[in-house]
């Protein structure tokens, strides 16, 4: 039977879910983790490497895998494994998001990815922490308990993060941010923010109106394309909105 901890009413899942020290070593935990650990995991990764199944097999056998084992996976929603999970069932993916190879969701609290959220190959969101003092860590059974707690992380919709970042417990990623790659994030990102670092700092914010100045983007172009350190990456979206841009207001004049 499923224990709480010393001196709690609620039960350990209930404390993890609530973000309250609780024992990873409950059997109610215990069986989540060998669900998804040892049924779930085995089967979505071995999707991969099955060689009797043509494409569209695999990605139809992927997607019912995930339906069936995270807490959501809705619409239009796409997972590359590899993928690796404590629980499973307390992350949830929502429409037209994709989740690129080798990524690492440490479930303890609910992981919420909300609608057309994009996460490049190797992303970790990490719910879980423990105590810092070494006693109170302490994993011996019989006589600690293994606390440890967890707490939520929401990536919000139309936010990009990118390959190789961390995020960390508690965080929230806003509306149409992004994360630079191996960037390790320890606080929320406001909306519309470009962040970048360990820890993660606002780099700059993105204009997201429909019609931007011309003028000014071919200015950003021109100083960007002197500056040597400027990435090939940044010259290129530049290059790709001022394109953009132009189309628009030349459409808009054709009218």
């Amino acid at each position: 039977m499923s224990q709480s901890t010393e001196g709690s009413k609620k039960s350990n899942k209930e404390l993890m879910l609530s973000g309250e020290m609780y024992s990873g070593f409950d059997e109610e935990l215990v069986k989540l983790r060998n669900r998804c650990s040892l049924e779930f995991l085995p089967q979505l990764n071995g999707v991969m490497t099955d060689m009797t199944k043509t494409g569209d097999e695999k990605r139809e056998k992927i997607d019912q895998l995930l339906r069936k084992y995270l807490g959501a996976y809705e619409t239009g929603a796409t997972i590359i494994p590899p993928l690796c999970c404590d629980y499973g069932c307390f992350t949830y993916i929502g429409k037209n998001t994709f989740v690129n190879m080798g990524a690492v969701f440490l479930d303890c609290a609910p992981i919420t990815i909300e609608e057309n959220v994009m996460l490049g190959p190797n992303v970790g969101l990490y719910t879980a922490s423990h105590p810092v003092r070494e006693e109170e860590r302490r994993q011996v059974v019989g006589e600690h308990l293994g606390l440890e707690f967890a707490l939520p992380i929401t990536i919000k919709k139309g936010a990009w993060i990118g390959a190789g970042s961390i995020i960390l417990p508690g965080v929230t990623v806003g509306e149409r941010a992004v994360v630079g790659a191996g960037s390790v994030v320890t606080r929320d990102v406001p909306a519309d923010a470009v962040v970048g670092g360990n820890p993660a700092k606002v780099l700059r914010m993105i204009d997201q109106n429909p019609v931007l100045d011309i003028p000014t983007l071919e200015k950003q172009l021109e100083e960007l394309k002197a500056n040597p350190r400027a990435t090939a990456s940044s010259r290129i979206t530049l290059e790709y909105t001022l394109r953009l841009q132009r189309e628009l207001q030349q459409k808009k004049s054709d009218e």
